[in-house]
């Protein structure tokens, strides 16, 4: 009782003290309040872990048996570094441009009728690409490994350890009548301990998160690239479609305008897995038609290929004066 109330009275002292030295020096600014702690800075040990550990021993003689147990609290001070202060959020205000007032604008003439795709439809291609690739499936692993990193915490390393020892000795214990007795002393004993030790630290962070954390960047540049290659290829198929409906195109230019967009086509459905097919039943401008080439079919997205044939040559018919 004697040593807490010492301790208290030490904490009421440095307390004085700190307090008289702020009078002393007006100058003196204290350390900012909202300046928190924070675990495993950049510059700390590795080894550097909060732990708690028990154990239980006992030793066992041929007279006695002992027990004994120990609790052991790790807790290194290099966790506690204060981390930067909080900056003062600057209020941002977006200048908006004062309306000019006058007559209303013309209305724009009536844009032809081109393929285009929605932003919904965008949305859909990638995510079924991702859900393809496996991107939002390996994401979802990253998770559960971060949380079962930290939830480990919870789960004691155990040790055992069991120690026989034999203790055999002689000494010189000499008499009267025999100047050279010797007596021998020997015993054993069984030393058995048990050690359960709780890394505490891992609750709040684990070693394995950086490597995890590593994973997940790549995961996220890898579903990146996939979104910039649907839209790549959904914006040339578009492209495709709009070129091969240019009425300046002759036969040949057409068709391979649609064997472009076609072969687009199969890239993005086997990209999405299959999506892209089953939306085009539903698109109703998928149709991709030469322009006055397809007339002797009776179904308006087949491109009649007899239009190669070489048309027979002319006969110029002359006149004589």
């Amino acid at each position: 009782m004697s040593r807490i109330l010492f301790a208290l009275a030490l904490v009421l002292v440095a307390s004085r003290a700190l307090a008289d030295e702020e009078d002393a020096y007006p100058g003196w600014s204290p350390v900012a309040p909202d300046v928190a702690p924070r675990v495993r800075p950049p510059g700390a040990d590795a080894d550097a872990d909060a732990s708690l550990s028990l154990a239980l021993a006992m030793r066992q003689t041929p007279t006695r048996r002992d027990f004994a147990g120990t609790v052991l609290v790790s807790w290194p001070f290099e966790l506690f570094v204060p981390g930067p202060a909080k900056a003062k959020e600057a209020v941002i205000t977006d200048d908006v441009p004062p309306t000019a007032s006058g007559p209303p604008r013309a209305s724009r003439r009536s844009e032809p009728d081109l393929p285009r795709a929605r932003g919904r439809d965008a949305r859909e291609a990638v995510s079924a690409a991702q859900r393809a690739a496996g991107v939002d499936a390996a994401l979802s692993r990253l998770d559960d490994l971060e949380t079962r990193a930290r939830w480990s915490a919870l789960l004691p390393e155990v040790r055992l350890r069991a120690t026989r020892l034999v203790d055999e000795s002689a000494s010189l214990s000499p008499t009267s009548y025999d100047p050279t007795r010797t007596t021998s002393s020997g015993g054993a004993s069984l030393w058995l301990e048990a050690r359960t030790s709780w890394r505490l630290d891992r609750l709040v962070f684990a070693s394995e998160e950086i490597a995890i954390e590593r994973m997940r960047r790549a995961e996220h540049a890898r579903a990146q690239a996939k979104r910039q290659q649907v839209v790549d290829l959904l914006g040339a198929f578009l492209r495709a479609r709009l070129k091969s409906r240019d009425p300046a195109l002759d036969t040949q230019a057409c068709l391979e305008a649609v064997l472009v967009a076609e072969h687009l086509a199969l890239q993005l459905d086997v990209v999405t897995d299959g999506w892209f097919s089953r939306h085009r039943e539903r698109w109703p401008e998928d149709a991709i038609v030469c322009p006055d080439r397809a007339e002797a079919s009776d179904d308006p997205g087949v491109v009649d290929f007899t239009s190669l044939e070489p048309e027979p040559a002319s006969e110029v018919a002359s006149t004589s004066p």
